[in-house]
């Protein structure tokens, strides 16, 4: 069993996942944490758990109008999530071929 660390509104969190897993889950916990970040900027700083909620329900807002979007045909979903997939493969990989910026002092 996999055990990484995530960032998610400030806090570090300790998660235990499969092997091979871990990249999967450290994508899902930066989306929750741009979530976070979101609700942080557009309404301040708010305790753990209302962040964390929040956060969640906005995604859960987002995935069930996905869902409503592509319909009740199964291969619609289907094809959508394989979209975005692919896309965010092709973004992890530019991502990873980028190199920081200096920090200027």
């Amino acid at each position: 069993m996999g055990q990484i660390n995530i960032l998610v509104g400030g806090r570090h969190y300790p998660i235990a996942c499969g092997d091979g897993e871990e990249e999967q889950v450290r994508r899902l916990a930066d989306i929750v944490n741009r979530k976070a970040d979101e609700l942080t900027a557009a309404l301040g700083q708010m305790g753990e758990g209302r962040l964390l909620l929040m956060a969640a329900l906005m995604l859960a807002d987002e995935l069930a109008e996905a869902r409503q979007q592509a319909g009740s045909d199964p291969s619609t979903l289907a094809a959508a999530e394989q979209a975005l997939a692919s896309a965010a493969a092709r973004l992890d990989a530019l991502a990873d071929g980028l190199e920081p910026l200096p920090i200027s002092a």
